[in-house]
């Protein structure tokens, strides 16, 4: 199971609330009585003030922009003693903002992300709860202990609440650790990954060198996006770059990109540009085999390839310097290649082979 996006310690004020307790019993047993049934056909009046005193705790954590309508009236039902009305607001507030997490992320970027799964306004509305929270873990949106605690308020939700005939009844307790999940795992203020449209990225690399500013939007767009993303998107560029066909200033677009990523790539994000290397040498795709290492070379990633190939670079540009040296016209034709080797043995460690 992977770790849960980190929570924050929550720092907003604290919340009052008035005390109900008195008000609420009244008009709780005045109601029962005019109706002709018994007073324990709602919750207790400890179970309500149990409840009720837990409430200012967990509604705290919860950011202000969040507190709408449906928390002031799961407040009511639990002062009503209504706790199965009341974890229905819960579940209901904790289904929007997962939607504004879908919609924060990207919806036109999903369907780039998801190469199954097509997605617009209307669908997001559509999507039953269990595909909500299928997607939002997909796009890593949420964590997958987010995802187990969710499915199980789901659950509960559907047997337990006003939403449905009641399977049984809930408990203040019951309650309690059900707000307390929703809003731990959805009713939270961490970070929302964002997506990348990559058909847009596409187009601008392909479309004149980047800018300075240019580069650092694209570079701050793929930082903020989540791991799996970045994974496709280096392994688009390292294809770019790669690419006979490929355009010059794409080429320098995108090794640009991954440069400024050289020293924060993932284990899976080497993984996957080594298994693309690799393809290249087993298709017999000499020309994408070369550019590939030198797109390792730029990176300073040599050590990614086998030490024969690394030995490889280092005892052929070694030769070419040396061939170089040894001319008659050495003076002009000299410092390139001795600058290659300088950047090869400045990224790269050298094999002792070499």
């Amino acid at each position: 199971m992977s770790k849960s996006l980190v929570k924050p310690k929550s720092d907003l004020p604290a919340v009052k609330l008035p005390d109900v307790a008195p008000l609420s019993s009244l008009l709780l047993m005045q109601l029962t009585t005019a109706l002709g049934v018994p007073r324990n056909v709602v919750a207790e009046d400890d179970q309500i003030e149990h409840a009720w005193s837990q409430l200012p705790r967990l509604i705290k954590k919860i950011p202000p922009q969040l507190r709408d309508e449906r928390i002031v009236k799961m407040c009511i039902a639990v002062a009503s003693g209504l706790f199965d009305a009341a974890i229905n607001y819960v579940w209901n507030a904790a289904v929007v903002e997962l939607r504004d997490k879908v919609r924060r992320f990207g919806i036109n970027v999903v369907p780039q992300v998801l190469d199954d799964k097509s997605l617009d306004e209307d669908t997001l509305l559509d999507l039953k709860d269990a595909e909500l929270l299928d997607l939002c873990r997909k796009l890593n949106l949420i964590g997958d202990d987010d995802f187990f605690f969710l499915d199980q308020c789901r659950a509960t939700r559907n047997s337990f609440s006003v939403a449905h005939p009641a399977a049984g009844a809930v408990d203040e307790d019951e309650f309690v650790g059900f707000l307390s999940r929703g809003q731990k795992h959805a009713l939270s203020s961490v970070h929302n990954p964002k997506g990348v449209d990559t058909k847009a990225l596409l187009a601008s690399l392909k479309a004149t060198k980047f800018k300075k500013e240019q580069r650092l939007e694209w570079q701050r767009r793929i930082e903020e996006t989540f791991e799996a993303q970045r994974e496709l998107i280096f392994v688009m560029l390292h294809g770019i770059y790669c690419d006979p066909a490929s355009a010059e200033e794409a080429r320098l677009n995108a090794i640009a990109l991954c440069e400024a990523f050289s020293d924060d790539l993932s284990a899976k994000n080497r993984s996957a540009l080594v298994d693309r290397h690799q393809d290249y040498k087993a298709k017999g795709d000499d020309a994408r085999q070369k550019a590939s290492r030198q797109f390792f070379e730029s990176l300073g990633q040599l050590a990614l390839l086998s030490e024969a190939e690394v030995h490889s670079i280092f005892t052929s540009a070694s030769r070419k310097l040396l061939t170089v040296h040894n001319s008659w016209d050495n003076f002009q034709n000299e410092p390139p290649f001795a600058e290659r080797l300088l950047r090869l043995s400045r990224k790269n460690r050298v094999p002792e082979t070499a």
